[in-house]
């Protein structure tokens, strides 16, 4: 039988769609905002401190809304989600380069923080799983790759405006890199193969009912009520909190660190810089690999990356040389790319994929506030409590951990019962 192959698979298409969504809400607005801290610190006269918070408002908003959003997608409302999202992500940054209050600056990363949620991982994450069934791994990793890439070229580019025309246009630079992305995106995308008559992997009917029951892409799973009173779910949230809290709290408390052992800026920059790099390959990579082999042991792999890079970190000295700080940025950055590429697989594969968007955006949310948001500050006061060392190898405790919950979590019996209904109990 002649198969629909010969054209390039719209799915593909997607996949381009939900990696500028992610180059422009989570990409441009995370790896960008440390270029604002101190002209902003300057224009509105007040601490850097004062202008940090505007980080954590940011997270804390794309994290509870990422919960509301991933709702919404399973209902099949990414378009409109994406257009709330030029709203509010290009408005935001428009109105940031006016404001001249500190109050309204954080209300302005608020609603940023808001419209990246609606243009975030809860919505791209789930395109690839409608999209995809046997690539569904490659595609999350091409996806998640928007932010690393966006971390190569954004601060430059960036940083040459502030230089050049001032904080200001920089901030209207971003909304129009917003703008122009995010419609682009919106022209592209398609909620879910079956707008265009086709079933995941570009398969028509007659392709699928071809294919052996055990190899089908059948979108079947729990509902994220059912899901979130099965152990397996639970135990993946809090991994998925300790990935954030170790991960997010290491990565922004190593500058410091690495300051107060007396290296340059310079030094500091360029080592660091490696987490970038090798996190776009890592993403990609991990992603490929989830497709082939348990994406459980994908997860480990990376937590030990981690644990690795982290002890790499701690071990530092004033006298260790430059290949020293560079290893622990390629370890990290390949360890990074397991939270965008292995968590959402292992999801699908405890609890199936049929509800992933509201079961990732609500996993998204808990990461977000639980983990992310607490593990900078923690890190950081046990540092100056008890010392850096400390702090690192509290982060490797919680790597361990995180990686042991997801090593125990088992399919629920209602999942595995489904399972069974559709002949797939033992699909790879």
């Amino acid at each position: 039988m002649q198969k629909t192959t010969k054209k390039i698979y719209y799915g593909w298409f997607v996949v381009l769609a939900a990696f500028l969504c992610t180059f422009a809400s989570t990409g441009l607005m995370i790896y960008s905002f440390s270029l604002f801290l101190v002209p902003m610190s300057e224009s509105l006269d007040v601490p850097r401190t004062s202008i940090a918070l505007a980080s954590s408002i940011f997270t804390i908003c794309m994290g509870v809304v990422s919960a509301y959003v991933g709702n919404q997608v399973t209902k099949g409302r990414v378009k409109k989600l994406i257009l709330i999202g030029v709203i509010l992500l290009g408005g935001g940054n428009a109105l940031l380069s006016i404001t001249n209050s500190l109050p309204v600056y954080y209300i302005c990363y608020a609603l940023v923080g808001i419209g990246s949620a609606f243009t975030g991982p809860a919505v791209t994450s789930t395109l690839a799983t409608a999209w995809f069934d046997k690539r569904r791994g490659l595609a999350t990793g091409i996806i998640s790759c928007g932010a690393s890439v966006c971390a190569i070229f954004a601060p430059s580019f960036l940083a040459t405006i502030i230089d050049s025309s001032g904080v200001r246009a920089a901030y209207l630079a971003n909304s129009a890199i917003v703008i122009v992305l995010l419609l682009i995106a919106l022209l592209l995308v398609k909620t879910k193969p079956q707008d265009i008559g086709l079933l995941p992997d570009g398969l028509t009917q007659e392709d699928f009912e071809a294919t052996p029951t055990k190899k089908r892409p059948v979108l079947i799973g729990l509902t994220r009520n059912q899901a979130m009173k099965t152990p397996a779910m639970i135990l993946v949230c809090i991994a998925f909190a300790a990935l954030g809290f170790g991960q997010i709290g290491v990565m922004q408390n190593a500058a410091a660190y690495l300051s107060d052992l007396t290296f340059n800026t310079k030094t500091i920059g360029s080592a660091l810089g490696f987490i970038g790099l090798s996190g776009g390959v890592s993403t990609i990579f991990f992603g490929w690999l989830s497709d082939r082999i348990n994406p459980k042991l994908v997860f480990c792999f990376g937590n030990m990356l981690l644990l690795a890079a982290t002890i790499i970190l701690t071990y530092t000295e004033p006298d260790s040389g430059y290949g020293w700080l560079v290893s622990y940025g390629i370890l990290f950055g390949l360890g990074m790319g397991i939270w965008a590429s292995a968590v959402p697989l292992v999801i699908i594969k405890l609890v199936g994929p049929m509800n992933f968007g509201a079961l990732w955006g609500l996993a998204f949310a808990i990461r977000s506030i639980c983990g992310d948001t607490v593990g900078v500050p923690t890190i950081s006061k046990i540092a100056e409590t008890a010392g850096y060392r400390v702090a690192f190898w509290v982060a490797v405790i919680v790597f361990t951990v995180s990686a042991v919950l997801i090593v125990v979590a088992k399919k629920p019996k209602a999942f595995l019962e489904m399972e069974k209904a559709s002949g797939l109990e033992n699909k790879a």
